[in-house]
């Protein structure tokens, strides 16, 4: 959206008014390039993996325009996939974003016609709003002579840019920090692939433009969507097998979608999967007593003709359930004893709380 378009300047405004309020346009339209809504499981999820190696596996050449290398610092126009950078006379020491993988590690090229990271995404539904971010680190410690600054494209399979959000000069800190840059945009009625791309703006130098990419992700943006069990107004709760309670969870959505639709989904493997409820497709879902377990809920939202798709869903925050078996009581003692000994008594097992 470009925030201008709407904007008109009425004749009495004065020059220093007019200027003042452009600035905090650019401003807005330099901060505003992160969904600020609710996003659904990505549909492009790039992490680099994990290992107990210190190089993960190089991309190919169709992913990235830098050469692959498994020096731990890497030279000019090359790159590494690693768990953690160990240059601290140059660098920062820092792990990957979350702190359990690995990373791509870039020394930039002196040429500013490559691209740091490409990637095709197929299967998006028409006028759905998508966000295309990452995660990003300026790695230089003390000396930073050509400071980082990244273009993301959205494009078409030809080449047609859809759509574009450059970072600006991204500094150097005072400690290891990552950062998510990143916008959104809508695909066109007629348009279901399209290529991602984070270009380089600036010459690589000695030292200047070394970053760390990590967390890459393409997915939907949409309303609001949240989700508690009602009359409780909490998110979580923990109860005993054969309990008999009946959980109502609730969900809202935000406005953003002219025919929004529903669909209440559920985890038993601490959210790794999800699976859709059948028949679950209102704001409420009545959840019935179950066998022991932990069960994670959640509501999926998007436009009426797209729920179908997990591409095209945004997704409200988690509500979880517990349900404990009942402990197996053991009590014992040294019985019998003898007039003047003494009885003990054996904690019972199983449980957390005795009397």
């Amino acid at each position: 959206m470009n925030l201008f378009a709407w904007y008109k300047l009425p004749q009495a405004v004065s020059r220093k008014t007019w200027l003042l309020s452009a600035m905090i346009l650019i401003s807005v339209s330099l901060r505003a390039q992160l969904c600020t809504g609710s996003l659904g499981d990505p549909v492009v999820k790039i992490n680099f993996g994990s290992g107990a190696s210190t190089h993960g596996t190089e991309l190919g050449s169709n992913i990235t325009s830098y050469t692959w290398t498994t020096a731990d610092f890497p030279n000019d126009g090359l790159y590494t996939i690693e768990s953690r950078t160990n240059t601290p006379s140059t660098w920062w020491t820092t792990t990957d974003h979350t702190g359990n993988g690995y990373m791509m590690v870039v020394n930039a090229s002196f040429s500013i016609t490559d691209f740091f990271y490409k990637n095709t995404v197929t299967g998006l539904c028409p006028n759905t709003t998508y966000e295309f971010a990452a995660w990003v680190m300026n790695l230089l410690r003390y000396t930073d002579t050509s400071t980082p600054n990244i273009t993301f494209t959205i494009e078409t399979t030809d080449g047609t840019i859809l759509n574009s959000y450059t970072t600006g000069d991204i500094p150097k800190q005072n400690s290891a920090r990552w950062k998510q840059y990143g916008m959104y945009f809508t695909t066109p009625s007629d348009i279901s692939t399209v290529v991602i791309r984070m270009r380089n703006n600036k010459v690589g130098a000695a030292p200047g433009n070394d970053i760390a990419l990590d967390d890459i992700t393409f997915r939907a943006c949409g309303p609001t969507v949240t989700a508690a069990i009602d009359n409780m107004a909490v998110t979580s709760t923990e109860v005993c097998r054969n309990d008999s309670t009946v959980f109502v969870l609730k969900g809202t959505v935000g406005t953003g979608y002219s025919s929004p639709a529903y669909q209440w989904q559920v985890s038993t493997d601490s959210g790794v999967t999800w699976t859709d409820i059948d028949g679950s497709t209102a704001t409420t879902y009545t959840r019935q007593p179950s066998l022991p377990g932990l069960f994670w809920y959640r509501m999926a939202s998007a436009q009426s003709s797209n729920i179908g798709s997990v591409s095209c869903r945004v997704v409200s925050n988690l509500i979880v359930i517990k349900v404990d078996e009942n402990p197996v009581t053991a009590a014992s003692s040294n019985h019998p004893a003898c007039l003047g000994e003494d009885l003990l008594l054996s904690s019972a097992k199983g449980g957390s709380i005795y009397s």
